[in-house]
């Protein structure tokens, strides 16, 4: 893979496929025997732990990723799809749900337009 992968979008339908595979890792790492929280605004975060499998609270990841804007004006996320361990991701996805992003690879001349920025 020449270019790692995004997500991309408008902001809603981001922020909809943030939201799910949130949801989704939440599942997964619970089902790892890692606690997982509810913050209060109903989301949820995955709770770290020690090299000795202790939790460790002060550690939480609360979402895969941060909803950025490309230099072309959509708006993008990094896909699981790119990471080794996450790219079944969608295998996971919840009956009737969908992924609203189109999944591409990241075009390589945003690096000099987002320096430049």
């Amino acid at each position: 893979m020449d270019e790692p992968l995004i997500l991309t979008g408008s902001l809603a339908a981001v922020q909809h496929d943030l939201a799910v595979i949130n949801a989704i890792a939440a599942t997964y790492w619970a089902g790892e025997g890692y606690t997982v929280g509810t913050n209060p605004d109903g989301t949820k975060y995955v709770v770290g732990k020690d090299a000795d499998g202790n939790d460790m609270p002060g550690s939480r990841t609360n979402s895969w990723d941060v909803v950025k804007q490309a230099p072309n004006g959509d708006f993008y996320i990094w896909s699981p799809t790119s990471h080794p361990l996450f790219y079944l991701w969608r295998d996971y996805l919840p009956e009737g749900v969908t992924v609203q992003c189109a999944e591409i690879a990241r075009p390589a001349e945003w690096d000099a337009a987002i320096e430049a920025a």
